[in-house]
C-alpha cells in the first residue's frame, strides 16, 4: 500500500479507458480492489486522499486541475456503488 500506487493510478486511469471500464463494470468493492490488484496497485482511501492533494498542488493550468477533480468525482462515484 502506498500513495505512490494512488498516484501512478490517478496518473494511469485518467488516460487508460480500458482501466476505467473495468473499474467501472465491477459492482462490488472486493471485484473493485481485484482489477487494482492486477494492475499492481494497491492503495488506502488516506493514501488516495493524500495522492490526489499532491498532484493537486502541482496544477498549473486551471484546466489540469479541473481534469483532475472531474477525475476525483468518477472515482467517488465508482465507490459509492
Amino acid at each position: 500500500m502506498s500513495r505512490a500506487d494512488a498516484v501512478t493510478f490517478i496518473k494511469t486511469a485518467m488516460t487508460d479507458h480500458e482501466l476505467r471500464k473495468q473499474i467501472d463494470t465491477s459492482t462490488t468493492p472486493e471485484e473493485r480492489e481485484a482489477v487494482l490488484k492486477e494492475h499492481g496497485l494497491h492503495f488506502t482511501e488516506f493514501e488516495f486522499q493524500d495522492g490526489f492533494n499532491n498532484l493537486l498542488t502541482q496544477c498549473q493550468e486551471e484546466e489540469e486541475g479541473n481534469r483532475l477533480k472531474e477525475f476525483r468525482m468518477w472515482w467517488d462515484l465508482t465507490r459509492s456503488v
